[in-house]
């Protein structure tokens, strides 16, 4: 990723959640990748005091695993990116039909960056880990599935530092899962912080 960019973006890792916070970094180190979007580092609980047992649950939890990847489109790329992305969608946690993979991954080419309407070409890829709303959310499913979500990070990061040994991810076991920070997309943030990460007289997208 741009060197400027990176630089601008760790000035806000606060506001990655910190079970992905290293991983997300590592991903901004990337050659092949230009850009991120949205990140989650999946939820089943909605704070840390509240744990949706029983009744309606309204507030979108269980939150699936996330990650927005925007990929150089370049062809001296091409090799590296599909082999990182391939690798991302084989990984699997857990057993047979109590598992955790990015089961739902779409992609696009797009002429912006992500949440900007900043021109560069870049083939974006959005990968969904969901988890299973069907079952009872009991203390032990919390338990599980946090442990479950552990793994997975896990499992990401062995990906990625195969990539970029040169940034270190740090433990994921043991990161609390129940901090939920409200994310506010790359497009809200950075007008506030970083204003030179829009253009004066942006053109629409």
């Amino acid at each position: 990723m741009d060197p400027l960019l990176r630089s601008q973006y760790q000035r806000l890792l606060c506001e990655v959640e910190e079970p992905i916070r290293d991983i997300v970094n590592a991903i901004w180190g990337l050659e092949f990748v230009v850009d991120t979007g949205y990140s989650c580092c999946g939820h089943i609980t909605a704070t840390n005091t509240k744990l949706y047992i029983g009744g309606k649950n309204t507030g979108g939890y269980p939150h699936r695993a996330t990650l927005e990847i925007a990929y150089s489109p370049e062809p001296q790329h091409l090799e590296q990116r599909d082999a990182f992305d391939q690798s991302l969608r084989a990984i699997v946690v857990g057993k047979e039909g109590n598992s955790l993979y990015f089961n739902n991954v779409r992609t696009y080419e797009d002429k912006c960056l992500p949440y900007s309407r900043i021109e560069q070409p870049n083939y974006q890829v959005i990968y969904d880990a969901d988890i299973n709303e069907t079952q009872a959310i009991t203390p032990q499913r919390i338990v599980h599935t946090e442990a479950l979500l552990t793994q997975l990070w896990e499992a990401v990061a062995v990906v990625i530092c195969q990539y970029n040994p040169q940034d270190k991810i740090g433990p994921i076991k043991g990161k609390s899962f129940r901090n939920v920070i409200k994310w506010a997309h790359w497009g809200r943030t950075f007008p506030k912080t970083v204003p030179n990460r829009f253009p004066q007289n942006p053109t629409s997208s």
